[in-house]
This record gives structure tokens, sequence and C-alpha cells, in this order.
């Protein structure tokens, strides 16, 4: 008979760069051996911190009048097209509302998305239509997303003549020199807004107690 027990720690000092430290021990019981395995809970919680971070994507989408919706700007860069596809055919929906979620069962993805609209002296509306949209894994907790992407589309509304950045390849405006300064102030505030977004998915490591979990399994 076999038994394997289980600790889970917060932290171990001789075992800080393993995750899992297994130890077998023959004990003078009947014979019986024992399996034990030292799990570093710390060095868990940042693997499945790094997991989500890698499954979160912040897309930056505008409508361009010419083209439909279109991704400006996306972080990480490296969006996967099926990814692209949905948020674009999102974007087309005649959504009311500014905030909303959309979930996606069979791909256990869940996109949020914050819609606004910017005046512009340039579009034949008079406005730009944008859309923030994050995609994360169905089971994590956006609760902060809106208050994040809140102050962030405020922060592009206030800043001035910053509709000029979508307009870099365009023929009747592409000569104007803050083109490309809005375009680069725009990037900045997306991705910090990104960076905002993936603390609210970080669990606090500090000041918690030591765990220890054991079970005990024979067969």
């Amino acid at each position: 008979m076999i038994f394997i027990i289980l600790f889970l720690i917060y932290d171990r000092p001789h075992s800080n760069k393993d995750l899992f430290l297994v130890q077998k021990t023959r004990m003078n019981l009947k014979n019986k051996y024992y399996l034990i395995i030292w799990i570093n809970y710390k060095k868990l919680q940042k693997r499945v911190v790094l997991m989500q971070e890698q499954s979160m994507h912040l897309l930056f989408m505008h409508f361009n009048s010419l083209f439909g919706p279109e991704v400006f700007f996306a972080f990480p860069e490296e969006v996967p097209d099926n990814i692209r596809n949905k948020i674009q055919k999102i974007f087309d929906l005649e959504v009311l509302d500014q905030f909303f979620e959309i979930t996606i069962k069979k791909e256990n993805i869940k996109i949020t998305n914050m819609y606004l609209e910017i005046p512009s002296n340039w579009a034949r509306g008079g406005v730009e239509m944008i859309m923030l949209s994050v995609l994360t894994a169905d089971n994590v907790d956006n609760t902060l997303f809106h208050s994040i992407l809140s102050d962030f589309t405020q922060k592009i509304k206030s800043n001035p003549n910053i509709f000029k950045c979508f307009y870099e390849k365009d023929k009747a405006h592409c000569d104007d020199n803050e083109i490309i300064t809005k375009r680069e102030e725009l990037r900045e505030i997306t991705s910090e807004c990104f960076e905002n977004l993936k603390e609210t998915t970080k669990p606090d490591y500090e000041g918690k107690p030591i765990i220890k979990k054991f079970k005990k399994l024979s067969w």
C-alpha cells in the first residue's frame, strides 16, 4: 500500500526555485511507503497569474468609414485571427449599452467591451466610433474593468485632436504633423490601460498565512 501526502505551502526557503519538490520516504509502519510532495503555493499562484496575463488581450477597435471595423492597437500585439474576427463582428452589432459583455461558452472566452465616440473634424458624421475590448477566459473576474475602461476613455476624449491619429493613410490629411504624435499618445494611453487591467487579475501574495493541506490516497 502506498500513501501520497500533499503539502501546499506558501513558500519554502530551500525550494524557492521549484514548484514541486518530491520526497520518497519509507516509514517503519507495516512496510507502508509514503510519497511526500511539497507544492510551492507562491510559485503556483504566480504561474496561474502568468497564464491569466498571457490569455488576456486588449484590442482598440476603430470604425474605418471605408473598410469598417479595424484593430487599431492590440496588446499583446500578436492576436489570433479568430479573436480579431470575433471582435470585429461584435463591433458591427447594434448594441445600445456603452458597456457590455459577451461570453462565448464553447471557447471559454469572455469579451468585455466599452464603446465610445469622440468628436472629429474629419469624420463623415463628425465623430470617430471606437471600442475597447478586453478578452479573457470566462472565469476571470472583470468587476473592476468598467471603472478602468471608463477612466481611460475619458483620457482619450480629453486629448485634443486625438482623432487625427486615425488618418495616417488618408491622402487628404496625411501631411498633418500631428497625426504621428497623436498616434503615439493614443498607444501610450492604451498600453497603460492594458497594464492596469492586468493588475486587477493579480492576487495579493503578501500577508498570506502558511497553508497546509493533506490528502491521503490508497489503492
